[in-house]
């Protein structure tokens, strides 16, 4: 079989989508959070809604200069957007240290909206090395603080084995908690039930209904649901062009799964042109949280498709994934090394 044939396997049984956490949502959970940190005076909180109508409006250096003088004073919701100001490079050099820092400052005083980024940073070694303890530990503290993404990023934890052993009853257990809630991850978490059959019958087109609605709020999750939805055919008429611009729009939005799809679909090149440099470009945006990615752009070193063969860069990437276990890089590691 086919390197090419393998990866494209993947994409089409692996029902599912990579670790994400998205980033937009810190600063609305910061800010329906605050009113119940012990911070709550009026000139404190008069000066962290400054600060985030000053983000909003797009003066980062000024919103920088609130949140760094709050969190000093120990106000978790400044702490926290602070963090991924640093994160993000918004008004300040990027440092991803220093938004571990105050992520976790703000997780250590008890502020559930700081866990999640926290435990992705540990998930992926941004910032802090890599410890899928810790990243576990996080996630399920911000989960028993009612944290619905927490729970959704858990689901797929344990549906991939991702920082943990594969768990089934687990997986399906924290996918029914997400969909508890009113909030959009809800809904999209009942939609993935409906998707996959986890927890109720199977209904392909229940999902899409929702799907489809998440999509027009620009939800990127959704958004790659419904394209292998219409990619495979799922009870509707395939529609491969719009499954296509789907993912453009997710990953556009930083959706891993959907810079991983893309990435095997230019460089298989059976749906699209082929073409191996987008595919490389496309996998490098999803290498932090996907080890198949690594492995691609290895073989794209490897054997120089539209690249000069590079055999170092080539163990560069399958170290990249060996080290998560990947079977297929270990194996060509081994290769490499004879």
């Amino acid at each position: 079989m086919s390197a090419e044939y393998i990866i494209a396997i993947r994409w089409r049984r692996s029902d599912r989508i990579l670790p994400f956490l998205a980033s937009f949502l810190v600063f609305s959970l910061a800010l329906f959070s605050f009113c119940g940190t012990a911070h709550s005076s009026g000139s404190v909180k008069e000066r962290f809604e400054k600060g985030v109508a000053l983000y909003d409006s797009g003066r980062y250096k000024d919103a920088f200069e609130i949140m760094q003088k709050l969190s000093n004073e120990g106000v978790p919701s400044a702490q926290l957007i602070l963090g991924t100001l640093y994160n993000r490079g918004f008004g300040v050099d990027r440092d991803d240290e220093k938004a571990v820092y105050w992520y976790k400052k703000a997780s250590e005083s008890g502020f559930a909206p700081a866990m999640g980024p926290l435990a992705y940073s540990y998930s992926i070694g941004r910032g802090v090395e890599r410890s899928c303890d810790d990243s576990l530990l996080w996630y399920k503290k911000a989960a028993e603080n009612d944290d619905y993404y927490a729970m959704y990023e858990l689901y797929h934890y344990y549906q991939l084995g991702y920082c943990c052993d594969v768990d089934a009853e687990k997986s399906a257990i924290y996918l029914s908690m997400a969909a508890d809630g009113d909030e959009d991850i809800s809904r999209l978490s009942r939609g993935i039930m409906y998707y996959t059959g986890l927890g109720c019958k199977q209904d392909y087109i229940k999902a899409k209904d929702i799907f489809v609605k998440l999509a027009g709020k620009k939800n990127p999750n959704a958004m790659y649901y419904l394209s292998r939805i219409y990619f495979f055919g799922y009870d509707v008429k395939k529609d491969i062009p719009l499954s296509i611009e789907l993912l453009k729009m997710a990953s556009r939005i930083g959706n891993a799964s959907s810079d991983y799809a893309l990435a095997v679909l230019y460089f298989n090149g059976k749906h699209i042109k082929r073409n191996f440099e987008k595919a490389a470009s496309y996998a490098r945006k999803c290498a932090a949280v996907s080890p198949d990615a690594c492995y691609m752009v290895g073989l794209i070193y490897e054997h120089g498709y539209g690249v000069e063969p590079d055999a170092m860069s080539a163990k560069q990437w399958y170290g990249k994934a060996a080290v998560r276990r990947h079977t297929e890089s270990i194996a060509a590691l081994n290769r490499l090394n004879q």
